[in-house]
């Protein structure tokens, strides 16, 4: 059967066993990656897989069952587990099947021409960028990784109160890691582009960036431990915005586990400094009409020249707070809460600054280009982080010396409040379920650990 026949089905067999409200949410992905190795393919893959989410409203309670089959067979199965999950249930906040908003928006996030790029002509840009890599410098030793990955994707919700919506997307990646040597020292950093058109994937700038940014790093020393000034890099600032992003979840706040509960309203941010959530943004590569519970998305100021005006709520968060859903719904299934296209700009167009005046105004400070250990350095609930850092000293106003073995540490909450200056450099990082973005920082104060 059709998926459109499938949906129908398990709706109405989902009513005939009793289910008060029932929704369907139905996600086909297909992903095609290569990674090139000495001018050879080195790996290869490509997967198509769909699943089908349920969740439906059972004498009060919602229960919720997920399946990748499409059949007769998984129609009965998706309602019985969801019957036998809702009967387990303890919480009694209110359950909702959204019955739609008034208007959607039209946000195009899907490319056909890009479906028409061939693997053929994928892997010979892996090969391409692979060889230019290695040419861009003589101190370039090999190229530890070259790979182009992409990927497109539909979404379905369909439920009982006759609420259809529909999105598809697509995206192209293409990195590069170079290794490059000199006077017994090595270096590697990352560069990569995602875009919806395969002509503005250029080879020669993408190695130019990874090689630049790879013999910025070689030969880094520690510095003094101290409290300084530091710039971090956009990427820097949009992984650290990436790790702490929970903390602007309604739900989180409302478990305790953010310290933004009940700070609606109130200055936790430096003013120079405004953090938006757009689902809406054109070029965005997590923009989308609606969220995983059907709700039409917005655009969103969550902190407003250092003034947190909202957290993000889906339906039931925005019921316990006496508020409207933000539109922040992720996944199917029980709807967790995330941003979509979050990142940071500076309060009052106009007041970016480049990066040669961050400079200047730190004086003497580090230019962070570098965290590793993300993953265990950071504690998303207090704000804390303690991280291995590598960058470059700033001296006189000036870029000096490489800067490694030495680690960072600061709370982001207090980060948040020490930012200085905003840049006019605004970058967003290689999306994933959402996309996280921010121009370099100037932050005032934070705890180098050196020598």
């Amino acid at each position: 059967m059709t998926t459109q026949e499938f949906i129908n089905t398990l709706l109405a067999r989902a009513k005939s066993a009793g289910f008060s409200a029932a929704e369907a949410h139905y996600v086909e992905r297909d992903s095609f990656a290569v990674r090139v190795q000495d001018g050879e393919i080195d790996n290869y893959a490509v997967n198509k897989t769909r699943s089908i989410s349920f969740r439906g409203i059972y004498q009060g309670k919602m229960g919720n069952a997920a399946s990748e089959a499409l059949d007769e067979a998984a129609i009965d199965l998706l309602v019985d587990l969801a019957k036998e999950n809702a009967m387990l249930i303890e919480d009694e906040a209110e359950q909702f099947i959204f019955a739609g908003s008034e208007s959607y928006q039209t946000v195009n996030c899907y490319e056909p021409e890009l479906e028409k790029i061939t693997p053929e002509e994928k892997i010979a840009f892996a090969r391409e960028l692979e060889k230019v890599t290695l040419a861009a410098d003589p101190r370039v030793a090999q190229v530890q990784n070259c790979a182009v990955t992409s990927g497109s994707s539909q979404e379905i919700i369909a439920n009982s109160t006759g609420l259809y919506l529909s999105h598809q997307a697509n995206q192209i990646t293409a990195g590069v890691v170079p290794v490059v040597r000199e006077a017994g020292m090595a270096a590697n950093e990352r560069a990569s582009k995602t875009t919806r058109n395969f002509a503005e994937l250029d080879a020669p700038a993408l190695a130019a960036k990874a090689v630049q940014k790879s013999l910025r790093a070689l030969g880094g020393e520690p510095i003094p431990s101290a409290l300084v000034d530091v710039v971090l890099e956009p990427e820097i600032a949009a992984s650290l915005l990436s790790s702490f992003s929970s903390i602007f979840s309604a739900d989180a706040a409302q478990k305790g586990r953010s310290l933004y509960k009940g700070k609606v309203g109130e200055m936790v941010a430096a003013p120079c400094l405004t953090l938006k959530d757009d689902p809406l943004m054109p070029e965005g590569f997590s923009s989308r009409p609606f969220d995983s519970e059907g709700v039409a998305v917005q655009t969103k100021e969550v902190i407003q020249a250092g003034r947190l005006t909202t957290l993000l709520h889906n339906l039931q968060t925005a019921a316990k707070d006496g508020v409207a859903s933000t539109g922040n719904a992720a996944s199917g299934g029980r709807a967790s809460i995330a941003p979509f296209n979050f990142y940071i700009t500076a309060a009052e167009p106009g007041t970016e600054k480049s990066k040669e005046e961050l400079y200047a105004a730190v004086g003497e400070g580090l230019l962070v280009t570098r965290f590793d250990g993300m993953n265990a350095g950071v504690n998303p609930i207090s704000g804390d982080f303690s991280l291995s850092t590598k960058g470059v000293r700033i001296q006189n106003g000036k870029l000096t010396t490489p800067v490694a073995q030495v680690t960072l540490a600061g709370n982001f909450y207090n980060l948040l409040q020490q930012v200085a200056a905003v840049g006019d450099d605004l970058t967003f990082n290689s999306p994933s379920m959402a996309s996280f973005g921010c121009p370099s920082l100037l932050v005032k104060g934070l705890s180098i650990a050196g020598k």
